[in-house]
């Protein structure tokens, strides 16, 4: 799950999650979310066992789900037990201390699952940002500069043109 990586220039190390884990992790929070669109929820605590991959794909197995008495406490019990799920395959993967080394932008990921206030933190869940592969990252922060270093020369050029009165 985590994957230490060298600093570029320089002989420090960090902790980021593995692009193989983000995945999984955004595989599981799409499944969660389709049952939830389907006012369907987990009857029991999700667990490490109830995981398989196969081939690549995440998939549940002996999940008792139920779709009487739908509500949204429901579906913040359900990524309640997402966060621990994904606590535990931290722990297994790193050891005991791995969540201290968990990446900041993941940390509040796993407090996002934990802490659901509004429904629509849901879609939060399913595209938060520590989700993306680390080469789709590096695009988003580059098209971001680019596009706000393009307005900002604009609104220069916009606000020397405006002369006060």
């Amino acid at each position: 799950m985590l994957v230490k990586a060298n600093v570029l220039g320089s002989a420090k190390t960090f902790w980021r999650m593995s692009d193989i884990a983000v995945r999984l992790i955004r595989r599981l929070a799409r499944i969660l979310k389709i049952l939830h669109e389907q006012k369907r929820y987990l009857l029991a605590p999700l667990s490490v066992q109830n995981l398989v991959i196969v081939s690549g794909e995440l998939k549940l197995r002996n999940v008792t789900l139920a779709d009487d008495d739908f509500s949204f406490d429901r579906i913040k019990c359900d990524y309640q037990y997402m966060s621990v799920v994904l606590e535990e395959l931290i722990m297994l993967s790193v050891g005991q201390n791995g969540l201290s080394n968990v990446p900041p932008d993941f940390g509040k990921y796993l407090g996002l699952l934990k802490g659901l206030v509004k429904p629509d933190d849901e879609f939060l869940i399913t595209n938060h940002a520590s989700l993306l592969p680390m080469a789709n990252r590096y695009n988003r922060m580059f098209l971001h500069t680019l596009i706000t270093s393009i307005r900002s020369s604009k609104l220069s050029k916009i606000s020397t043109q405006v002369t006060p009165r």
